[in-house]
């Protein structure tokens, strides 16, 4: 007899961040990493690292590409999320 899977939890989603990934983020490690800084809101390199178990060298070079797209800024050590300046408009 075949047993079937469980049905997910109902209301799961109640408190889980919006994961919406832009457009210019095409291979699983950029896509990793911005969702984990969104997530968390402000991580250093240190803590990306442990959390999701990549390489430094990887880590810079995916940092630099989300910097480089303006998704993410750094602040010293930590990086978060970028924040967009509201301008006034006439």
């Amino acid at each position: 007899m075949t047993q079937s899977t469980a049905a997910p939890a109902t209301g799961s989603t109640e408190n889980t961040p919006d994961t919406a990934v832009p457009n210019a983020l095409n291979t699983t490690g950029s896509k990793l990493v911005y969702l984990h800084i969104t997530t968390n809101r402000e991580v250093t390199i240190d803590e990306i690292q442990d959390d999701l178990q990549m390489k430094k060298i990887t880590l810079y070079s995916v940092l630099g590409t989300l910097k480089d797209n303006g998704l993410i800024e750094q602040n010293g050590d930590v990086y978060s999320e970028q924040t967009i300046a509201a301008t006034a408009s006439d």
